[in-house]
């Protein structure tokens, strides 16, 4: 066949060859850019849904993580032996330690204590003392006289330096441990003031003065202002919770800690009021409290999860925030009764 008939059969006429006008091509694009927008937005959104969420879940965990700390220390406070009620006998620990740690005083073991805050959003101290667990028991020989070493079935769990008591259920006297020995069974002391038998059933406990408080994370900055739930235990002379570089950080992202005193006031065993942290240690108050009400509030540690201001409310009041605080905010409330603190 012959090209050029085919040639004759292919149009030419200009119209059918031309592209798109240039109102089409806006179009085009206009159509282009709101389908990016859109698609920008489910992104944006979406982000900001899982920070959100990762907030809430970073906010949740750390708060019930400093709330079992907590919760677990106060009901282990007040245990100064295998019955609470029964008064301490005395104590040999050096009258200073023993005044600056507020173990004893006078003939009373002092389970709880507690600083109030400088302001009434400025963070408090909680002071728990008691023992750290369930002992070890005095094993023969028996101790021949009060300055003996206590032989027991093993020293496991006790601290060289630390603090202990010894009890029989009748009397309980408090000690300091000067050393531990005899491959795992010894106790040297500063004495117990009375004698304390095998047959007796006797057990030793170690003791502590736990001090917690909030101070500057680790990961702290001047920007992001973290603070954490720490702890100190048996202070120094001249050592303060809330220092930097003092204590054991146990929970990041802990703003706050407010803690109020539920008292018996008309002697029926049960607490029918609250009250903020008495000044002294030696407040008749102290005697009368029987459980704890604790507020933390739990922030999360990035800033820009919320859109807006959202403050939150401690102890009945509104907290007010800085104009660039997006951070998100809990409080957790918790009500703890104080089960080994004699009546």
């Amino acid at each position: 066949m012959p090209t050029h008939s085919i040639l004759n059969r292919l149009p030419h006429d200009p119209r059918s060859q031309r592209g798109f006008t240039l109102i089409e091509l806006m179009i085009s694009l206009v159509i282009g850019l709101l389908l990016s927008a859109a698609i920008v937005k489910v992104y944006a959104d979406t982000s900001q849904i899982y920070k959100f969420q990762n907030a809430l879940s970073e906010v949740q965990e750390n708060g019930r993580f400093a709330s079992a700390f907590l919760r677990r220390a106060a009901r282990l406070a007040g245990n100064f032996g295998c019955d609470a009620s029964q008064p301490i006998a005395g104590s040999t620990i050096p009258p200073a330690t023993d005044i600056r740690l507020g173990f004893h005083l006078a003939t009373t073991a002092q389970p709880i204590g507690g600083v109030e805050g400088a302001t009434a959003a400025a963070p408090d101290q909680l002071i728990l003392r008691g023992s750290t667990g369930g002992g070890v028991r005095l094993e023969l020989p028996n101790p021949a006289t009060i300055a003996d070493p206590l032989t027991v079935e093993t020293t496991a769990g006790l601290t060289n330096d630390g603090f202990a008591v010894i009890s029989d259920c009748a009397q309980t006297h408090i000690f300091s441990i000067t050393g531990l020995g005899g491959g795992g069974t010894t106790i040297t002391h500063s004495g117990t003031t009375a004698l304390y038998t095998f047959e007796g059933g006797a057990r030793v406990q170690e003791i502590q003065v736990i001090q917690y408080c909030i101070g500057q994370a680790t990961a702290w900055t001047a920007t992001n202002n973290l603070m954490a739930l720490k702890r100190l235990i048996n202070p120094d002379a001249g050592e303060n919770c809330p220092d930097r570089g003092v204590g054991e950080e146990l929970v990041e992202g802990i703003q706050n800690l407010q803690v109020s005193y539920g008292v018996d006031t008309n002697n029926d065993t049960f607490a029918n009021r609250y009250i903020n942290a008495p000044a002294a240690l030696g407040d008749a108050l102290w005697a009368s409290v029987k459980t704890l009400r604790i507020e933390l509030v739990a922030r999360s540690l990035a800033n820009g999860i919320t859109r807006n201001l959202v403050p939150y409310t401690l102890g009945g009041v509104e907290v007010p925030l800085a104009a660039n605080d997006r951070y998100l905010y809990k409080v957790m409330t918790n009500t703890i009764t104080l089960r080994n603190k004699g009546t």
